[in-house]
């Protein structure tokens, strides 16, 4: 009885789906808008030793992937946090921006979904820093970061070609 156990055990196991493997990839922009100098890095925690104004992290699971963008104003007026998906072809899917904006104590938030050709917001909703109710939202708002329409568009993109790295690369423009 205990062969015919320990038998259906190795089977559900030996025959379970593997879980999707995922891949991670740390970037940040060490320079600045006119002189763009993006870095790839080993590891997450050598990439937060490396703060930057501009950072990326991109994560592969099941043929897709998340990219989770963040860039700061180096004023300090504004932050923005994206998050965007691609299909397994590399294309857009969708993608939500998170804006705060210090100078109007407001955050705004924006789903986004592609169609193919161009992107379209499913939702807008503007929040007060601080308990502040946001004045009503006029549309003279908009988002200071590019929506790319593909993974391959993003000026990292060229370091994403190696599965790893050893040691920080950079890519200068």
């Amino acid at each position: 009885m205990k062969l015919l156990r320990y038998i259906g055990v190795l089977a559900a196991v030996l025959l379970a789906p593997l879980p999707a493997l995922a891949k991670t990839a740390w970037v940040s922009n060490t320079g600045d808008e006119e002189t763009q100098n993006w870095c790839r890095y080993p590891s997450e925690a050598v990439w937060q030793a490396d703060p930057a104004e501009d950072a990326a992290s991109i994560a592969w699971t099941n043929g897709s992937a998340e990219v989770r963008l963040s860039s700061a104003d180096p004023g300090g007026d504004w932050m923005v946090h994206d998050t965007y998906v691609f299909h397994g072809n590399g294309h857009a899917e969708l993608s939500r921006i998170y804006n705060t904006f210090f100078f109007g104590e407001i955050s705004l938030e924006e789903d986004w979904k592609f169609d193919g050709n161009r992107w379209q917001r499913t939702r807008r909703a503007m929040f007060g820093l601080s308990g502040k109710k946001p004045s009503a939202d006029d549309g003279t708002v908009k988002n200071p970061i590019e929506k790319y329409r593909s993974l391959s568009a993003f000026p990292f993109y060229p370091l994403l070609a190696s599965e790893t790295v050893a040691k920080k690369i950079c890519l200068s423009s």
